[in-house]
């Protein structure tokens, strides 16, 4: 029974121990970061330089890990081309709808097809209109950051020299 709730305790243990900011993000020495540790005198961008430890070296200075409050790792820059389209599109479609409706509707009012002219002017508008706001959304472009978890809370279980196990928690605030 003993051996059941061991391997039991172990198997829901490891997996939360082997969870640290690390193994979910990549910081390698040369990242972008942008760091929050006023005990340190950062709050800014800066480069990694080297992990060891317990200790980040930056490009000014080092600082313990316990001392950072917030890091966020550079990811690339992105583009608002997606955002430029939509708008473009709504803007686009919208103008060429009342446009053709309010201009093409009374030069053929006997027929009645004011609604097929509205369709039209909508659609083309829209299309044109999407294509121009994309590339002017590819214009403006801003950088990506990730907010790295920080190592707060570590569960630990591991097997001693004598044959049994230690349990330990740790939380840093």
């Amino acid at each position: 029974m003993r051996l059941l709730y061991l391997a039991v305790v172990v198997t829901l243990l490891v997996p939360l121990h082997s969870l640290s900011a690390q193994d979910l993000f990549t910081i390698e020495p040369g990242s972008r970061v942008r760091v929050t540790a006023p005990d340190c005198g950062l709050d800014g961008e800066t480069i990694v330089r080297a992990l060891s430890g317990e200790t980040l070296a930056f490009e000014a200075t080092e600082c313990p890990t316990s001392s950072v409050l917030r890091m966020d790792l550079y990811r690339g820059r992105k583009t608002y081309a997606g955002v430029g389209a939509i708008v473009g599109a709504i803007v686009g479609g919208t103008s060429g709808a009342i446009g053709s409706y309010t201009v093409l509707n009374p030069l053929d009012a006997s027929t009645g097809a004011g609604t097929w002219y509205a369709v039209f002017g909508g659609v083309l508008g829209g299309g044109l209109g999407a294509l121009f706001g994309s590339g002017i959304g590819y214009l403006f472009k801003a950088d990506r950051w990730e907010e790295v978890p920080l190592d707060r809370f570590r569960v630990s279980f591991a097997p001693r020299s004598d044959g049994r196990f230690v349990l330990g928690f740790r939380f840093a605030p």
